[in-house]
């Protein structure tokens, strides 16, 4: 079933009563509305605030970060660069070293040849002294042994005669 409606008079009294509350109680809300939005206005910058100081800090800490982590592959270049030249000017010595003790060798050969050399040649030349004296002697006893032969039989025969006659 459905209900009759309502005639309304015609004049106009009651319409301007709830334009009036209307608008009061419009005014009322639209006051809150604009107060709730301008609190959340302002948290919402706050909250802007925040997040970009904190976006700002977590940025600065990773440059900060990078900058650091940069400056420490820097330092490994720089130690890694002295550990090579190090290495290098060690590898350098070692093949000066390698070279003088090459070239020690060598001299150490050369010396050990003219010795061998040396005492090669003053063998030789005792060997060649020796012989020459050797011949020398050799000549000497022979002729010696000649003369004394020839003295021994002078002597025999003397001695011979001597003794025949004693």
């Amino acid at each position: 079933m459905i209900k009759e409606r309502i005639p309304l008079p015609n004049d106009n009294k009651h319409m301007l009563s709830f334009k009036k509350v209307y608008d009061r109680l419009f005014k009322d809300f639209k006051d809150k509305l604009i107060a709730e939005y301008g609190l959340m206005k302002t948290s919402y910058l706050g909250e802007c605030d925040a997040n970009y100081q904190a976006n700002v800090a977590d940025k600065n800490a990773h440059i900060t970060e990078l900058r650091g982590h940069i400056q420490d592959k820097e330092n490994e270049i720089e130690s890694r660069k002295e550990h090579y030249d190090a290495m290098k000017n060690k590898i350098f010595s070692l093949l000066k070293l390698k070279y003088q003790m090459h070239v020690k060798k060598v001299f150490f050969n050369e010396f050990v040849f003219h010795t061998q050399l040396t005492k090669r040649e003053k063998r030789l030349h005792a060997y060649s002294k020796n012989y020459m004296y050797r011949r020398n002697m050799r000549r000497l006893f022979y002729s010696w042994r000649g003369v004394t032969h020839l003295w021994f039989k002078e002597r025999i025969n003397r001695e011979a005669v001597e003794y025949e006659r004693t």
